[in-house]
C-alpha cells in the first residue's frame, strides 16, 4: 500500500455537506437554489433566501440573523408578559 490505508477507507466528508445542504430550502418559496443566498434563523432554523426575507436584505448580514416570526417573538413577548 501506499500509507493512507485508514484515511481512505472513511466516507467522504463531502458526500455528508451534499446531502445536508439538500435539505435547506427556504421556508418563503420552498426553493433550495441561490444555496449562497439562504439564510438560516439562528433561533428557530428556519431559512430564508435574502429577497425573500422581510424586510428584504440585499446580502447575507454578518453574524446572527433572525427570521421576521422570531424577531415578532421577541419583540411581543414583553407585552404579553405584562398582563
Amino acid at each position: 500500500g501506499n500509507g493512507d490505508g485508514g484515511c481512505s477507507r472513511r466516507v467522504d466528508p463531502g458526500d455528508a455537506d451534499s446531502i445536508e445542504h439538500e435539505l435547506i430550502v427556504c421556508t418563503c418559496c420552498g426553493g433550495g437554489h441561490n444555496e449562497e443566498q439562504l439564510l438560516i434563523c439562528d433561533s428557530c432554523d428556519s431559512s430564508r433566501h435574502t429577497y425573500c426575507a422581510r424586510p428584504e436584505l440585499a446580502s447575507v448580514p454578518e453574524g446572527d440573523w433572525f427570521c421576521e416570526e422570531c424577531l415578532l417573538r421577541e419583540t411581543l413577548r414583553p407585552r404579553l408578559g405584562e398582563r
